[in-house]
């Protein structure tokens, strides 16, 4: 996942208001582009889809925005924040990447565990 590359090469990060990007970076530890959601026909995880199991009352997994929102998220990062608080929200990003990290390393180990002791 390229944003997870970025988080460990502590790059400033500008992604989308919208999940589940939204839940990797805030705009605590980089900067959120103004999307809208929606879905695109069956996709299954979508909100939209007919078929049996699908996802249901969600938004959508599809993030759509203009040049516009994107040139309107780095001025606001450009004019309204310093180098220095620009490095702080890097630094948060890269704690948060090594904590997912390990979260999910943990969370791995326990479904193996489980997986092993149900057969």
């Amino acid at each position: 996942m390229a944003t997870n590359q970025a988080r460990s090469a502590r790059a400033f990060i500008f992604t989308t208001d919208v999940a589940p990007m939204n839940e990797l970076i805030t705009p605590t530890s980089g900067a959120l582009i103004r999307a809208r959601t929606g879905a695109i026909g069956e996709q299954f995880l979508g909100g939209m889809s007919t078929k049996e199991h699908e996802l249901q009352d969600v938004p959508g997994l599809v993030a759509g925005f203009d040049s516009g929102a994107v040139c309107d998220a780095v001025r606001d990062v450009l004019v309204n924040t310093t180098p220095e608080e620009r490095a702080v929200r890097v630094d948060k990003a890269l704690q948060q990447y090594y904590f997912d990290t390990v979260f999910f390393a943990h969370s791995m180990r326990e479904l193996r565990d489980y997986a092993c002791s149900a057969t």
